[in-house]
């Protein structure tokens, strides 16, 4: 047993000397990184200013195509984020000595999969929806403050679009938070059942062993 921690500890330590890039790369790269999500938040939760110069009768569609990229662009940091995490764990999946969603892989492969393909989409719907209410909300105010009319002739409520808009950006913290969290379960257990001759729960068994020794 001493000698499977000691090798497990010599692989990490190896992988970690031969990975490692630069300060100077990481720190770049880490900038990027902050840069692209800082851009992702800043077009989902401000409103997108070049939409203050269309009317009501040409901006739904923009509005759609605008909130398809930007839901795309929020699953694309999550889903790097949850990949980065994974790439960076020994062994890079779960690990857990009890974990419900390993024994489902196991009994139910198919359903898992399903299961799983299914939240991300529902999610990705979410995200686009709320995303274009935020937009539409932020627009509808806007036209409100320059005097300009609901299709129809009617007059909107100014003051009833803020508190909208906070509580529609609550919901979309909401999802990302819970996107966040499936990207990381879904490549945490997307991986084989078994590597070699070693399977998941032997490496659990093995790690909580490790821990008491």
């Amino acid at each position: 047993m001493q000698n499977v921690k000691e090798e497990r500890s010599t692989i990490r330590a190896l992988s970690k000397d031969v990975v490692s890039p630069p300060l100077a790369v990481r720190l770049t790269i880490k900038a990027m990184q902050i840069l692209f999500i800082g851009k992702m938040f800043r077009y989902s939760f401000l409103p997108f200013l070049p939409f203050n110069l269309f009317t009501f009768d040409n901006s739904i569609m923009w509005f759609i195509a605008y909130s398809v990229i930007v839901s795309i662009w929020g699953f694309a940091v999550w889903m790097e984020r949850a990949y980065r995490n994974k790439i960076n764990l020994q062994p890079p999946r779960c690990t857990k000595i009890k974990c419900s969603r390993c024994k489902t892989k196991k009994k139910y492969p198919k359903w898992f999969k399903y299961k799983q393909w299914m939240n991300i989409f529902l999610l990705y719907v979410s995200l686009t929806v709320f995303n274009l209410a935020i937009q539409t909300s932020f627009f509808i105010k806007e036209m409100c403050v320059q005097g300009v009319k609901l299709p129809g002739g009617r007059e909107p409520k100014c003051e009833s679009y803020p508190g909208a808009i906070i509580l529609f950006e609550g919901i979309l913290v909401l999802i990302h938070s819970m996107t966040a969290h499936v990207f990381k379960e879904y490549y945490l257990h997307n991986g084989p059942l078994e590597t070699g001759d070693r399977t998941p729960s032997d490496e659990k068994k093995s790690a909580s062993e490790e821990a008491i020794l």
